[in-house]
Formats: C-alpha cells, sequence, structure tokens
C-alpha cells in the first residue's frame, strides 16, 4: 500500500531447476506481499521457451517447453512489484538436459496454420494422444499462427487447423530441423480449402527430404477439401539438420504440418507374428511389439530363479508399441513372460545393462 511504511513483497520459488529438453514442465511462482498488496511479475532476460501466465491472485505459473535445440544452461531474474516502490528480486537458473532420443519419441510438432475461426478444426488422427509441440528452423517465416512454446490457437494439441502455409511465385518451399544424426519418421499434414480449389484447383508437388525424393506426386484436390491427407515416409539424418523441400508441379507449393519422431528400428508392418521386447540388453526403458488380433494383457519380469520382480498391465485402448518406463532392476538377466487377450504366454531372455 502507498504509505512510508509500505514492506518489500516475498518470491516464493525454488532457485534452481533441471529439465529435460522435448517435455513440457511448469515453474509455479507464489507472491506473497506483507501489506497485502496485489503484486505483478516480471520475467527478466527468460528464454524464449519460457511463457508466464498469471493463475490467480500472486500466484503465477511459468510454463517450460524447450525444444530440440535448446539444451542448456539458462540464468534469469524474476521481479515483483507491489506498484508502491516495493520489489523484490529472485535470480533463477535453468539447466535443460538433451532428452534421450528413444525410438517413438516426437521430437518436432508443428502446426502452421492454426485453427480455422468458424466451425470446427478437421481432426487429423482420431483418438491420437497429445504430444508436447514445439518450434522449428525454417528458412522463411510462416506468415501464420504456430505452435511456439505453447499452444496458443483454440486447437486441441493433437489437431492441426485447416489454414496451410503457403510458399508464393512457384517456388520450393525448404524447411530445416535441428536433430541428431539418426533416422527419422516424417508425417506431413495438408488440407485442400474449398475456395482455393474452385480458383486454382488441384495442387501438385514433390517432396525431397535429404536430398533424395520420397514422395513424387502429391495431389490435393476435390478428395482433399476439409479433410485430412496424412505424407509419412522415413529417412536417415546424417549431419545435424533435417532438411525438407516440397517443389511444386502445378500451383504454389503449401502444408498444414509436420510431425517428425526417431524411428523404430523397423516398420510396424514387417514385425513378426508373435510379441516380443526390444532393445535388448536395455536400460530403463523397454518396448513391447503388440498384435492387433490378440493384444498384450500384462507382462511380468522374473529372475532365473522364478522369482517375479516386476510387472505391470497394458492400457485400455491398442498400441502397436508398448513402452515400459523406467524399469527398476539390477543388471543382469531375466526371464520377461507377455500375457495377451486369448491367455497365450510368450518368454523371452532379455538384459539389464
Amino acid at each position: 500500500m502507498k504509505s512510508k511504511s509500505n514492506q518489500s513483497p516475498i518470491i516464493k520459488s525454488d532457485s534452481i531447476f533441471s529439465f529435460n529438453n522435448l517435455e513440457k514442465n511448469s515453474i509455479t511462482i507464489e507472491l506473497a506481499d506483507p501489506d497485502d498488496d496485489e503484486l505483478t511479475l516480471d520475467v527478466i532476460n527468460a528464454p524464449s521457451f519460457i511463457n508466464k501466465q498469471k493463475l490467480s491472485f500472486n500466484k503465477y505459473v511459468l510454463l517450460v517447453q524447450p525444444k530440440y535445440s535448446d539444451a542448456g544452461s539458462y540464468s534469469f531474474q524474476l521481479l515483483a512489484d507491489d506498484g508502491y516502490n516495493g520489489y523484490a528480486i529472485s535470480n533463477i537458473s535453468l539447466l535443460i538436459k538433451p532428452a534421450d532420443l528413444e525410438a517413438g519419441k516426437v521430437i518436432y510438432r508443428v502446426n502452421f496454420g492454426g485453427p480455422e475461426l468458424s466451425g470446427n478444426p478437421i481432426n487429423w488422427e482420431s483418438g491420437k494422444e497429445n504430444y508436447s509441440n514445439y518450434s522449428f528452423q525454417i528458412l522463411q517465416s510462416t506468415g501464420s499462427y504456430s505452435w511456439n512454446g505453447r499452444n496458443t490457437t483454440s486447437a486441441p494439441d493433437s489437431l492441426f487447423g485447416p489454414y496451410a502455409f503457403i510458399k508464393p511465385n512457384d517456388k520450393p518451399m525448404r524447411l530445416q530441423f535441428e536433430c541428431e544424426p539418426n533416422e527419422y519418421d516424417i508425417k506431413l499434414y495438408f488440407s485442400q480449402k474449398q475456395n482455393e480449389n474452385d480458383s486454382l484447383g488441384p495442387t501438385l508437388m514433390q517432396v525431397l527430404a535429404e536430398n533424395e525424393f520420397e514422395v513424387e506426386n502429391i495431389i490435393l484436390g476435390n478428395e482433399q477439401i476439409n479433410q485430412a491427407e496424412v505424407v509419412q515416409f522415413r529417412t536417415n539424418v546424417l549431419d545435424s539438420v533435417l532438411n525438407l523441400s516440397l517443389f511444386p508441379l502445378k500451383n504454389y507449393v503449401k502444408i498444414n504440418g509436420v510431425e517428425i519422431s526417431v524411428a523404430f528400428p523397423f516398420e510396424i508392418d514387417e514385425l513378426v507374428d508373435s510379441p516380443f521386447a526390444f532393445p535388448n540388453p536395455f536400460l530403463q526403458n523397454l518396448y513391447l511389439v503388440n498384435l492387433e488380433n490378440d493384444p498384450i494383457v500384462n507382462w511380468t519380469m522374473h529372475t532365473f530363479s522364478g522369482k517375479k520382480v516386476s510387472s505391470g498391465t497394458a492400457p485400455s485402448y491398442y498400441l502397436p508399441i508398448m513402452k515400459i518406463d523406467n524399469i527398476a532392476l539390477n543388471k543382469g538377466m531375466y526371464y520377461l513372460v507377455i500375457t495377451t487377450e486369448s491367455k497365450n504366454r510368450f518368454q523371452q531372455k532379455v538384459i539389464r545393462n
């Protein structure tokens, strides 16, 4: 309050934080004022992947959403102000560690267009589990909404909107994504709007990834009007940048969204006819290959003497690849027993490194 006895506010927060990149996290900041003043919070010199939101009276949250290239150490300040020359400053140290690039991990998911302003967004992948969304390196700006740091659009995270990023003048569109050398699964999302189809006709383009043609003909015409068109392929990155290029064959090239994930060591449709676990040997995380016609119900891990040391159940929905997180086992050899819906049991010897 405005008086000679006005007291300075207090910032209640830890000062040291450590998170992984490619993961969403948050830092809750509680402010207190001896005079019961409502306080404002400024975040000074914070990295661009941090966004501030006010939760309630004198309570804020910092949304921390680092992309792949944001691994590193950061320092920034919190400044609380009561409006009557009462201040408090807190120094924050933040470490962003590189996440393990395990199979299936989504490292980029970008919405180029944002949601439809009227009506419902297109449901690109019905029932898809929400993934974190990240920004990306691009040779030109999108010219429209993008998911940068947090989803600021009204579309749920699992949906892309029908607006596309369009590269005019019949020029190729070139996108760059920083990443580790690895093999990646790429999904490109397209749709056609009615007015574009009426005025220009169908769009025809080609896709080049890492200097190799991956998709020679993408056609967006009557069948894709307000419908999802998802193109998938796999590419191998040998350096630190994944390059994608879209070449126009008829009309301007355009794209609605892209998802890049670390490739599994095999294609799902190439799997054998019984469930099994990989990688083997493993460290903490293990993957179980599931069969849609006889899905996994549960699994147990046993020592060679028969003692059960770990177990788990499958989720209620079908997944072609089940992930078992953070298995707390000593180094050694174990028997994994998988039970399926039809009561079949499969046994596999696995090694914990």
